[in-house]
């Protein structure tokens, strides 16, 4: 059997939101990044699977 030591949930939404980026929670993700849909299609830090959503 195969282990695997990492699991992914991939979510994608699109928001308007009026908020300080600042305040956003950080007890499990540490660092966030914003981008454009061209960026992201483009980015190689962006799994393949999270770019499938935006194509």
């Amino acid at each position: 059997m195969d282990s695997f030591s990492t699991y992914y949930v991939m979510l994608s939404y699109e928001l308007m939101l009026e908020i300080d980026l600042c305040d956003l929670p950080e007890e499990q993700h540490c660092d966030y990044h914003w981008f454009t849909v061209d960026e992201l299609l483009s980015s190689n830090q962006v799994h393949q699977h999270t770019k499938d959503y935006f194509r």
